[in-house]
């Protein structure tokens, strides 16, 4: 676990130099808060961190004749998503910005809700994932998703943050850019900014422990392999 929020605001308050804030403060201590919770949300979708990444799968039902899902409550933000065949075979999807996704479809096709069968391709738009395929049937649980889960808003001065403690500094330069942005002072802002800069190129090379990654060539750039049913998907998923 990380640090509390009191922790943090202090760290903060010694940063923009306001001394201890309180309810009657200027700044308040609760507006400080919002800055704080605001930069969390902020460094969880640009950072990834893996204390919030979820080792559970999420499940999305799907309804013949549409291409939208509700993404799951306890997913943040999505980062990986499968879909299952009707013969209970389950391949990736590749996420594809929805203007090239439709590009790919073409408009005539990807608007027709006759235009069904297996998508490839999905995109995050709002709170519902949308796939360049129409479903032909209707079952329950066939998407599965991995992705973030919700951080957790600080309120109280005892509540914790599930980034470790290496993410303070992170957040309260984060949280130093909102602070000033209320005044407009560009000075301070682009100080915080190369801050904050700084501060996460270090964390992605210290907080990195995949001692065993290689370089890989893309499967659905060199190989083709959108679509390609992943195989024995049984080990995270189960039996169909």
């Amino acid at each position: 676990m990380g640090s509390t929020l009191s922790t943090i605001r202090s760290l903060l308050e010694n940063q923009i130099d306001v001394g201890e804030t309180s309810l009657t403060t200027d700044p308040t201590n609760t507006i400080l808060n919002t800055y704080i919770n605001n930069s969390i949300r902020k460094i969880v979708r640009k950072d990834k961190p893996r204390e919030l990444l979820s080792a559970t799968v999420q499940t999305a039902d799907i309804t013949i004749n549409t291409n939208t899902v509700s993404m799951p409550t306890g997913i943040f933000y999505p980062d990986t998503v499968y879909y299952k065949y009707n013969s209970g075979t389950i391949f990736e999807l590749l996420q594809l910005d929805m203007k090239k996704m439709i590009e790919r479809e073409t408009p005539t096709s990807f608007f027709k809700t006759t235009n069904t069968g297996n998508p490839n391709y999905y995109d995050v738009r709002g709170t519902s994932l949308i796939f360049n395929k129409y479903f032909s049937r209707t079952e329950v649980q066939a998407i599965k998703i991995f992705g973030l889960s919700f951080p957790t808003t600080l309120s109280e001065d005892s509540d914790t943050t599930e980034l470790p403690i290496d993410y303070d500094l992170l957040i309260a330069y984060e949280a130093s850019v909102l602070y000033y942005q209320k005044d407009d002072d560009s000075e301070n802002m682009q100080k915080y900014r190369e801050l904050a800069r700084l501060e996460r190129n270090d964390l992605r090379i210290d907080l990195d422990t995949n001692d065993s990654s290689a370089v890989q060539l893309d499967p659905y750039t060199f190989v083709g392999t959108v679509g390609k049913p992943t195989t024995n998907t049984d080990i995270f998923f189960g039996s169909s």
